[in-house]
């Protein structure tokens, strides 16, 4: 016979029971990924600076954020401290990468919203390295990527914590910014 498989195929063949395992694992992990993910609005509310002008919005099974109503303008949060693309690819995977922003929703003041929040930050120690390029966002930090042999630290609620404390951090620096009128 003529036709020859890659090692690739082979390997697959010789593990073939391995592999559907694994293929298997991978979708329960992506069922348990929204459920973890929903403890960080616990973890937050368990701060001591939480309080109930704060509002926590889950937009996604991968994004989450904080507001509160004097960053409302026309019925629509205009400013967000949260983490987006919290997905297991982005905390385990050698590409992308899930992401903890203060970001300003579009808007007629989002320029100056913008230049106001960057310059609290831009002298800031913790995150002024991190003050963000694109519009919209101040600033824009990558989250840890876990290691196998830190997954205890994962289980554990590390990366919640991680988003926890970029979260109150941010927000306690801002909490006083108004809108300008």
């Amino acid at each position: 016979m003529k036709f020859k498989f890659s090692e690739e195929s082979i390997f697959v063949i010789k593990n073939w029971e391995i592999i559907q395992k694994l293929i298997n694992a991978e979708g329960e992990i992506k069922k348990d990924f929204p459920k973890y993910f929903n403890e960080l609005k616990k973890i937050l509310q368990n701060k001591e600076w939480w309080n109930n002008n704060l509002k926590f919005e889950l937009e996604s099974d991968q994004q989450a954020y904080i507001s509160i109503i004097d960053w409302k303008v026309k019925g629509v949060y205009v400013i967000w401290i949260g983490v987006e693309w919290f997905i297991p690819e982005n905390l385990f995977g050698p590409t992308g990468n899930a992401i903890c922003y203060l970001w300003v929703e579009d808007n007629e003041k989002i320029t100056k919203i913008v230049s106001d929040l960057r310059s609290i930050f831009k002298n800031d120690d913790t995150y002024g390295e991190y003050i963000g390029t694109e519009e919209g966002y101040v600033i824009k930090k990558s989250l840890k990527k876990y290691e196998p042999d830190e997954i205890d630290d994962f289980i554990n609620g590390a990366p919640l914590e991680e988003i926890a404390t970029f979260i109150g951090e941010v927000y306690l620096k801002i909490k006083d910014y108004r809108i300008p009128q």
